[in-house]
């Protein structure tokens, strides 16, 4: 009932990851470098010219890793990206706001490169202006980091944001202090603009894409999100654990839905049950694809998650692999935790309902 031939995402789920990563942090590289070159800093080790050609080497490797960050995701099956939400900003059906800031910065990049080919024939003053572009992409890219990035509620990830903010922060701040030319109080009002800059982003990141609840708020769609109770109802009815302790091997029990093909010929198979016996909690699969007319699809996008009754999403991540009714998922935690989930399951077609055996092992050397 549910598949044969199952798409592998796994890789691209985490090159997508990792050049955002990276082309955050090449970005960063090269604001600094660009204030330097700006101020037109040096030292007898460090003459002017390692700081030009650097800067223009990362630049490049900045348009590099971008292009294959944004192919990346939109090749994965299990957001809907299309290649035009890499260039029309807030377009897109998944995480639009974030995803489209995401967006803007591509725009300001590719508009950036295309002056700088362009250089000779637009003239140093043109190109100058158009290249101040430069500080605005830096917070942009920051801004869809932490909104739509899978790993934002890392400690990791959070150093390498709180990092990026700190040198890009303190080259401002000393090329502020280095422009003797301005008056003292527009310096001073500049610096403090900075500083209030970092504040509330600091105020957002905490209110927002380190809440539980982002996934949902952000905007994205409902057929991603797992169907939970807030872990205050449970709270109320059920002395669950908090938090589902792995690796077990448990029964399982629920119901398998699948939904009607659209025009396309698309269809949804939500996957919902609870364990019990080795383990309390429950588990939550969803599964795009193309519907086959017997029953079942071929899978092209995935979401699963596991966790206790209390805390459902414990554990997120995608499918890796699908055979008949056997499912197999890597799923992580806040803290980076890897985890293997595997249903083999049995589906009563007439009643949708469907039970089997689950168990999970941490992966990654953690076992």
């Amino acid at each position: 009932m549910l598949a044969v031939g199952a798409t592998n995402a796994k890789a691209l789920w985490y090159l997508t990851r990792g050049t955002g990563v990276v082309t955050l942090l090449l970005l960063t590289t090269s604001v600094v470098l660009g204030i330097l070159q700006v101020t037109r800093w040096s030292s007898p080790r460090w003459p002017r010219f390692v700081t030009a050609g650097l800067h223009k080497n990362v630049s490049l490797l900045v348009v590099a890793f971008l292009a294959v960050h944004i192919a990346t995701a939109v090749i994965d099956p299990f957001a809907p990206i299309r290649w035009l939400d890499a260039v029309v900003p807030f377009a897109s059906a998944y995480r639009p706001l974030w995803l489209g800031f995401g967006a803007l910065g591509c725009d300001l990049l590719i508009a950036l490169t295309i002056t700088s080919l362009l250089r000779v024939r637009l003239g140093y003053a043109r190109w100058r202006a158009v290249h101040w572009l430069a500080y605005a992409c830096w917070p942009v890219a920051l801004v869809h980091g932490l909104g739509t990035g899978s790993d934002t509620r890392h400690p990791w990830a959070l150093a390498v944001v709180a990092l990026s903010v700190a040198l890009v922060a303190s080259a401002t701040w000393w090329r502020i202090g280095k422009s003797v030319t301005v008056p003292a109080g527009r310096r001073m009002l500049a610096a403090s603009g900075v500083a209030a800059a970092i504040l509330a982003t600091a105020v957002w990141t905490f209110s927002g894409p380190l809440q539980p609840a982002w996934a949902r708020r952000s905007g994205t769609p409902k057929l991603l999100l797992p169907s939970t109770r807030s872990s205050a109802t449970v709270a109320q009815g059920s002395n669950a654990p908090a938090a589902l302790s792995v690796p077990f091997r448990a029964a399982i029990a629920g119901t398998v839905t699948e939904s009607a093909p659209d025009a396309s010929g698309q269809a949804v198979v939500v996957i919902d049950g609870r364990l019990s016996g080795g383990a309390t909690g429950r588990v939550h699969v969803v599964l795009q694809g193309q519907a086959f007319n017997d029953g079942g699809i071929t899978m092209a996008r995935s979401r699963a998650y596991l966790g206790s009754i209390a805390v459902p999403a414990q554990f997120a991540g995608s499918v890796t692999a699908l055979s008949g009714t056997d499912v197999v998922a890597q799923l992580t935690d806040a803290s980076g935790r890897r985890v293997e989930l595997s249903l083999a399951l049995t589906i009563d077609r007439v009643t949708a309902r469907m039970t089997g055996t689950a168990s999970a092992r941490t992966i990654g050397g953690n076992d």
